[in-house]
This record gives structure tokens, sequence and C-alpha cells, in this order.
């Protein structure tokens, strides 16, 4: 069972590696979380009077990291169709105007390395969990049930839930992403090319493009959303 996993997360990984490009990818996990979110506030069996379109929009305004949580009002008129929509053209657009502000080769690279994070992180916390399993998986046998049918299903589901936080944390943390461009030496010469860094102020670096080129800091807003 751990074979496969580990041979599913390493092709991933050495996909990052190799400078696959993310865009169709994104695009893609950026509907999962936008329906997801949705679904969490809006029930669709339920009239739009009864959804709870107050946290809907609190989420929506930390996930993007907006100043002013967005207005949803309209919405209560709306079918749950709609209401999806609107917020996934929410997400989209926040993702296109990042792509025309740091340019597309960038937000590939940034992509990738974000990615790449994710799957390391989760990775990580997975093998402890799998430990875990395998520790407890004999009293099993207690209860009347196989082990290692009940350690294949369990660890099948254990992964299952690692991909689709890994994609989940991948769409909520490039939303949330805030570039700016800084210019060679203009931070004190602390630069490094291709690094990522992070300071006890929750600020991430990581710095993209070639020598002499304008590098971009990137920092990870971690407020509620609202004002």
């Amino acid at each position: 069972v751990m074979n496969k996993q580990r041979e599913a997360i390493y092709a991933r990984r050495d996909g990052m590696m190799r400078g696959v490009d993310l865009r169709e990818q994104a695009m893609e996990l950026l509907a999962v979380v936008a329906e997801g979110i949705v679904v969490a506030h809006a029930d669709e069996k339920l009239p739009s009077s009864e959804w709870d379109l107050t946290g809907l929009s609190s989420e929506i305004g930390s996930i993007l990291s907006l100043r002013a949580k967005p207005d949803l009002s309209a919405f209560v008129q709306r079918s749950w169709a709609e209401l999806h929509d609107g917020v996934l053209g929410m997400f989209r657009g926040a993702y296109e105007q990042k792509e025309v502000a740091v340019g597309g080769d960038r937000l590939r690279e940034l992509e990738r390395a974000i990615m790449l994070y994710m799957i390391d992180s989760k990775w990580v916390d997975h093998l402890q969990a799998m430990d875990m399993l395998r520790e407890g998986i004999g009293l099993r046998a207690y209860g009347q049930m196989d082990p290692l049918v009940e350690y294949k299903r369990e660890s099948f589901l254990m992964f299952n839930d690692l991909l689709k936080s890994v994609g989940e944390d991948f769409v909520r943390y490039l939303l949330r992403v805030q570039i700016r461009s800084v210019q060679e030496g203009s931070e004190g010469g602390e630069g490094r090319e291709g690094g990522e860094r992070a300071s006890g102020s929750s600020r991430a670096r990581v710095e993209v493009g070639e020598p002499k080129r304008p590098k971009y800091a990137v920092t990870t807003n971690r407020g509620d959303g609202g004002s």
C-alpha cells in the first residue's frame, strides 16, 4: 500500500521538479474550492433565504485577502448555480489579476513552488498518520474485522484526503499570496535567487526570475479578510 502511495506522490513531485505547467490544474482546483465553500454555506436544497451568505462572504474575504468582505446580498434572489458561478468568478478574477501582475512564467514558477511545498509537508504528516494506523490496526481483530482489509481501506481513504488537502491548500495559499516587485539590493542585499524564507511575522519570501531582473517578494496575508 505504502509503496503505491509513495510512487504516486513522487511522480507528482517529479513533475514539479521538471517544470510542469500547473495553470490548467490550478483552474480546476479553483472550481473545486469554490464549490466546496458554497456547499458549506448554502444548501442547494434549501431556499436562498436560509443560506449563510454572511459566513460565505467572510470565507471568500479570507481566501482572497480582501479589505472588505464581498456583498452577496444580490444572490438572495438567485439560484444556487448563479451563486456558485459568482464565487468561482471571483476566484478566477483574482487568479487572472495575479497572473497579469506578475507574469505568466513567474506565476507558473510560484505555483510549482507552492505545490511542491504542500506535497512535501502533507506527505510527512501522512506518513506519521500511517504509522499510527499500523500501530493500532491489530485491535480491529477484536471487532471481528480483518486487520489487513481495514488497513488497506483506511489507508486508501487517508491518501485521498491527502490529495484533496494538497489541492485545497494550494489554492488558498496561491490566492492569498501577495506579490510585489523588489529592485536589486533594495532589501539590504538579503535577497537570494530562487529562495524561500519565512520570518516571525509570517512573511514568506519567494524570489523568482534571473539575476539582474526585478525580484518578487511574496507575502502571505493571514487576516480574516474583513475590516
